[in-house]
This record gives C-alpha cells, sequence and structure tokens, in this order.
C-alpha cells in the first residue's frame, strides 16, 4: 500500500510539471480550434475528440503553453465528456512479464514516418489508472501549415491524451528524437532538450502505456 502511494505521489510531482501556464486563449463562441484527420486516425480517445473541442471553442478549457512555441495544451475533465478508461500503468516487480514492445508507425497520409520502437501493456491483461483528464495537443495554424496541412482555426488537434492527472505526461524520448529528425521524417523540426529528454526517460522507465 505504501509503495503505491509513493508511486502515485511521484507521478503528480512529475506530471504536474509539465502542465505548462494558462495562456488565457479562450475566445468565447469562437472556433479557435479544429480537430485534424491524423488525430482521428491515430487517437485511441478520437470518439471524444469533437466533444473536447467544442468545450475549447466555447470558451470552457483554456489553452496551456506547450514545450515549443507552436505547441498548446487543453485539459479537460474526463467526466466531462463521458469518458472512462484507463491510461498509464507504473511498472513493478510481477508485471513486466507483460509489457509488450513492437515497431509501429501511426497513419499518415504521406506515410513518411520512420517506424519506432514502442511499449505498452494490452488493455485486456492490466487495469491502468483511472483516467482523470483527456489532454488536447495542438498545433498552431502555422505549423500546420508548415508541415503542409491547410487549416481555418488558430489551433488544430493533434492528438488527445487520456491521462490520469489535470496535466500530461513528458514526451517519450522515441517521439522526441522523431520531431528532432524533422518533418521530412514524421517530425516537427523541434530540436532535443537534454533536460526535457532526460525527463521523459525519468519518466517512461517507470510508466507504460496501456492500449
Amino acid at each position: 500500500m505504501l509503495t503505491s502511494l509513493l508511486v502515485l505521489f511521484v507521478l503528480l510531482v512529475v506530471v504536474a510539471s509539465f502542465s505548462g501556464q494558462e495562456t488565457g486563449e479562450t475566445l468565447q463562441g469562437g472556433a479557435i480550434v479544429e480537430v485534424n484527420d491524423f488525430a482521428r486516425n491515430n487517437s485511441p480517445t478520437a470518439p471524444f475528440l469533437d466533444a473536447c473541442a467544442a468545450l475549447i471553442n466555447e470558451g470552457k478549457v483554456s489553452l496551456v503553453n506547450g514545450p515549443d512555441p507552436f505547441v498548446r495544451y487543453a485539459f479537460i475533465e474526463a467526466a466531462a465528456v463521458n469518458y472512462q478508461g484507463n491510461s498509464t500503468v507504473a511498472l513493478v516487480k510481477g508485471n513486466e512479464i507483460g509489457l509488450r514492445c513492437e515497431y509501429t508507425t501511426r497513419i499518415n497520409e504521406d506515410d513518411k514516418e520512420l517506424p519506432y520502437l514502442e511499449r505498452f501493456f494490452d488493455k485486456s491483461d492490466i487495469d491502468g489508472a483511472p483516467v482523470v483528464c483527456l489532454a488536447a495537443i495542438m498545433y498552431t495554424k502555422e505549423q500546420m501549415k508548415k508541415e503542409g496541412i491547410a487549416t481555418e482555426a488558430e489551433y488544430a488537434i493533434i492528438a488527445l491524451n487520456a491521462e490520469p492527472i489535470m496535466g500530461v505526461s513528458p514526451m517519450s524520448p522515441s517521439t522526441q528524437v522523431r520531431n528532432a529528425l524533422g518533418i521530412e521524417f514524421g517530425g516537427n523540426d523541434s530540436e532535443i532538450d537534454r533536460e526535457y529528454h532526460q525527463e521523459g526517460v525519468d519518466f517512461w522507465t517507470k510508466w507504460a502505456l496501456v492500449k
């Protein structure tokens, strides 16, 4: 019991450090966000994308600065969209045997992404932490244009992550490396930040996704 509480405390501290700061962008009645097809094709939470976008556009959810100038977050309470599910699992002695690894790529129209190694638990094998919020990850219109995707809104949701607290987990090291490889290989041209990369390593060494 004590170990479980300690693990939860560490999760709260680590994830809270990635919550960012509110930008104050909550335009009442303005369509500042739209859902990108990439998110619809690659987010396990895809059925809830439109409901989350509506809450943002109605000014009920504030935008939060992300790790890059073109990234914004929005944290939507799971209960607000009637989402029920599990998110991450702490790696402890006894459950590592169920951890799966496979090379994969995300569904992308231009098929330019390089395969990457993903670790995860199958949702049929294990129960993850209950989801507290859905973290909408958004790119600015300028970044979408840079990646060759037209959008009319100020921001486009490119992913919707199920999180165990009101925040967002550190970006995985593999995602950071892919982003640094550039748009040509499915990234976004972000440079690697050694400190942030290490934070991702520290977090995902102890946790794994449930999918």
